[in-house]
């Protein structure tokens, strides 16, 4: 297996978001997907989703990967401290749930990004089912560097 996300799971992770978007009633997303060094390989975005939910989710999925973190953990240090610096310095580092990492064999090869929707049941949603659809692991307090397997 490579350590590249094919076009081939890229689409089928954009699927999933439309049939997660649409079990939960709200066809409003913007998805992205990105390559582990944060350059855009797949963008979908449905026909309800407003045109201001574009760069939040391709963001968001660069954050994901740049800091190699769920950005709903990002979050966390938004106010004054660790995150908001980093945006200062890189408007793309967007510390609002949606973003998630994507790990194969221990390898952060990519990163999923979602918006449209409340950012941490949501959108976070929406790419927690991108990343099922293709097997990819789902625990965010392990998809993280720095998280050791006790």
């Amino acid at each position: 297996m490579t350590d590249r996300i094919s076009i081939e799971e890229a689409e089928k992770m954009g699927v999933a978001v439309i049939e997660f978007a649409n079990k939960i009633k709200k066809p409003r997303f913007s998805f992205a997907v990105v390559d582990s060094g944060g350059h855009l390989i797949y963008f979908m975005r449905m026909p309800d989703a407003k045109f201001a939910t574009v760069k939040p989710a391709i963001d968001k999925a660069y954050a994901a990967i740049a800091m190699k973190k769920p950005t709903s953990l990002l979050q966390y240090y938004k106010v004054g401290g660790f995150a908001e610096g980093f945006s200062f310095c890189n408007p793309r580092i967007f510390p609002i749930a949606g973003g998630v990492p994507i790990v194969r064999d221990g390898k952060f090869i990519g990163a999923v990004g979602a918006s449209g929707g409340l950012p941490e049941e949501e959108d976070e949603g929406a790419s927690m089912a991108a990343l099922k659809a293709c097997g990819y692991p789902t625990d965010l307090k392990k998809i993280q560097v720095g998280y050791i397997e006790k």
